[in-house]
């Protein structure tokens, strides 16, 4: 079987979460590759170029281009294109969006999708034209979905956290009719949700509704995030075990590429900790740290890590923390609480995502809302449970390999890809 994994990018954790099933379904004897749009081509990745286009041949041509966007002198997709960027000037909210047309119209006559029995997209975004690629690829076709954007319009962050601005909604109406002509009624298609939320977003989408579509969770590297003594893992990272009169520190951790977008949460679980009565208490953060940093009004010690791309770094950062807190507004099944789990560390998670599909009286707490009390109120109860004993280290982990590793994942995906095969 060969099978041909799809990503815009290298980097980011759809391409991490792309890279690992491709390298399980390998270990089982398919032969996997990968394509995505950027980056050096090795081995493992294969790098797909635009098709070539007039405008962009030169600085000088893609000014002359701007302009006439800017005059509406362009039409059919360049007048997409203009929508947006007008609309765009309009709106004081920046949204993280694309539009479902690219310059990769070539993509669907790549000798790679050519060769394979079985594409596999990811995260497509900026990468694959959805009407040439869905028109023109008639072998099977399977989707794993890593946010809400195959299944709405415009933006990748769409819920009543981020509504779709005034300006965007006729752009986003118009990338929804574009998504659903593509998509609609596709017999080679199957669409993977990663939650039980993403499987109900699916049925409710105009666009991906009647879609032929499978649950099958994230998953995680049980080699490499594994758990590492707590004392050894804070020695070796510089993080204190107890204050000088003996007692013992408390450490809480968030993680995210954007530490600091509302999305995250950061600024809530700041809050949370400041009003909870836990005098030796401290939080790291892994994620993207800006020039100037803001005044967080913290009452106690934040470090920060910045990005860090070592999984076995990672791993202990895990392993040395005591509770690991997801504060997200919107997610689709977040990778870094996995993570956590499989390093033993209990967590503590808002309700989004796949949140309710993992957490047990074992492992963690499920916040009742997104709210700083709902955070507040999370907090105090992993604690609670803490002292009572309730968390185990060695069920958490055990449930991370039996039920998440990747070797469990990919036997769920060649089950699939027999399925559609078939």
């Amino acid at each position: 079987m060969k099978v041909v994994h799809i990503n815009a990018t290298r980097g980011g954790g759809a391409a991490l979460c792309a890279l690992r099933i491709s390298d399980s379904l390998k270990a089982k004897g398919v032969e996997t590759h990968m394509i995505v749009s950027s980056g050096e081509a090795t081995d493992t990745f294969t790098v797909v170029q635009k098709d070539r286009n007039f405008w962009d041949e030169t600085k000088m041509r893609r000014r002359i281009r701007n302009q006439l966007l800017r005059f509406n002198l362009f039409y059919g997709e360049d007048q997409l294109e203009r929508k947006l960027w007008k609309a765009n000037q309009k709106s004081s909210e920046h949204v993280f969006s694309h539009l479902p047309l690219t310059s990769y119209k070539s993509l669907s006559h790549h000798p790679l999708i050519e060769e394979a029995d079985i594409v596999h997209l990811h995260w497509i975004s900026g990468f694959v034209d959805y009407p040439s690629f869905f028109k023109e690829v008639k072998k099977p076709i399977v989707w794993t979905l890593h946010d809400k954007y195959p299944a709405v319009g415009l933006m990748h962050y769409c819920s009543e956290f981020f509504p779709v601005p005034k300006a965007l909604v006729p752009i986003d109406q118009e990338c929804r009719e574009i998504k659903r002509k593509a998509v609609q009624g596709l017999k080679n298609l199957h669409i993977v949700a990663i939650s039980k939320l993403m499987l109900e977003i699916c049925d409710k989408s105009d666009i991906l509704h009647g879609l032929d579509t499978t649950l099958i969770h994230n998953g995680v590297d049980t080699n490499i995030f594994k758990p590492t003594e707590k004392s050894e893992a804070r020695q070796e990272l510089g993080l204190p075990i107890q204050n000088e009169d003996g007692a013992k520190t408390t450490i809480f951790m968030v993680c995210g590429f954007d530490i600091f977008s509302r999305n995250k949460g950061l600024s809530r679980v700041i809050q949370a900790l400041n009003g909870i009565d836990l005098p030796n208490k401290m939080l790291i953060c892994i994620g993207a740290v800006p020039e100037s940093m803001p005044d967080l009004k913290a009452s106690f010690p934040i470090k920060f890590f910045g990005l860090i791309k070592d999984s076995t770094l990672l791993s202990k950062l895990y392993s040395a923390a005591d509770f690991y807190i997801q504060a997200s507004l919107e997610e689709t099944f977040a990778q870094t609480p996995l993570e956590a789990m499989s390093c033993g560390t209990p967590v503590v998670l808002t309700p989004c995502s796949g949140a309710p599909e993992i957490i047990h009286p074992y492992n963690g707490i499920l916040c009742d809302g997104f709210e700083v009390n709902d955070l507040r109120q999370g907090i105090q109860d992993a604690l609670k449970e803490e002292q009572k004993g309730s968390f185990s280290p060695s069920l958490i982990r055990a449930n991370m390999v039996d039920n998440f590793s990747y070797d469990i994942i990919a036997d769920q995906y060649l089950k699939l890809y027999e399925k559609v095969l078939n």
